[in-house]
């Protein structure tokens, strides 16, 4: 019974982190396209489904891929709060939280093998790929162009992670 609960969850965790991939590839594409949507929405969309997403993997995982992914969920629940508040120094904490959270937890789950090695794989190049996102001037050497690039990437990486990560 407990089993089946957390392969719900984690299956559920997968499926929102998937719509989050969605949501950022659609706020990339919109302006792309003229069409007359507020991208700001998208966004917030974007982090609460990452929020949702983390803490139901949270939820699912044992030991410390449960503490990792509390903490990327924790660090994407307080940039969804600081779109409504000034949070200040917390939106730099929230952003390593949500990084290093979970970059740790997607590795912790190719190294536990748990879920599909396809979908965790995926989920450690799209924390990658997150990293290049939040935190560009990591990578001094690249183009400012090649960085257009890193959100529909993001975002594919996401969805392909989300809808593979559920699957064993």
């Amino acid at each position: 019974m407990v089993v089946a609960r957390r392969a719900s969850r984690a299956r559920t965790g997968g499926y929102v982190i998937a719509a989050a991939g969605a949501l950022l590839l659609l706020a990339f594409a919109v302006p792309l396209f003229g069409i007359p949507l507020d991208i700001y929405w998208l966004m917030v969309g974007f982090r609460l489904a990452m929020a949702i997403g983390f803490g139901m993997l949270a939820v699912a995982g044992d030991g410390p891929s449960r503490i990792a992914f509390g903490a990327a969920a924790a660090g994407w629940a307080i940039l969804v709060a600081a779109v409504f508040l000034p949070l200040g120094i917390l939106v730099g904490i929230a952003n390593l939280l949500l990084v290093f959270g979970g970059l740790v937890g997607a590795v912790l789950l190719v190294s536990h093998g748990r879920s599909g090695r396809t979908g965790a794989g995926l989920l450690v190049i799209a924390m990658l790929l997150l990293v290049v996102y939040v935190f560009p001037v990591l990578i001094p050497f690249l183009p400012p162009e090649v960085f257009t690039a890193v959100p529909p990437l993001l975002g594919a990486a996401l969805l392909a992670a989300g809808i593979m990560l559920p699957r064993r």
